[in-house]
C-alpha cells in the first residue's frame, strides 16, 4: 500500500448518510414512546393539562426532526455534495 486514500467522492456521503438514519431512527423510535404517551392522556381525558401540551409539543419537535434528518439523507443522496 502506498498509504494513498483511494476512496471515491461517493464514499463520503454513504457513511454520512447511514449515520444520519441512525439518528432519523432514533428520533422516530422516542416519538413513538411520546406518541404511546400522548394516547394514555387521550384515553384518560387530559388532553387540557399541561402535560399532555408538553407531550403534543415534544412529538412535534421530535417529528420535525426525523422530517429534517429524511431531507437532508435526500439531499446528500441526490445532489452528491464534493464531487
Amino acid at each position: 500500500m502506498d498509504g494513498e486514500s483511494h476512496l471515491a467522492a461517493d464514499d463520503k456521503v454513504d457513511p454520512a448518510a447511514l449515520v444520519l438514519w441512525g439518528i432519523g431512527l432514533a428520533l422516530l423510535a422516542i416519538s413513538l414512546a411520546v406518541l404511546r404517551r400522548q394516547l394514555q392522556l387521550l384515553e384518560t381525558g387530559d388532553v387540557a393539562t399541561s402535560s399532555y401540551r408538553r407531550v403534543s409539543l415534544l412529538g412535534l419537535g421530535l417529528g420535525a426532526g426525523a422530517g429534517l434528518v429524511m431531507v437532508v439523507i435526500l439531499y446528500l443522496m441526490v445532489f452528491k455534495p464534493g464531487t
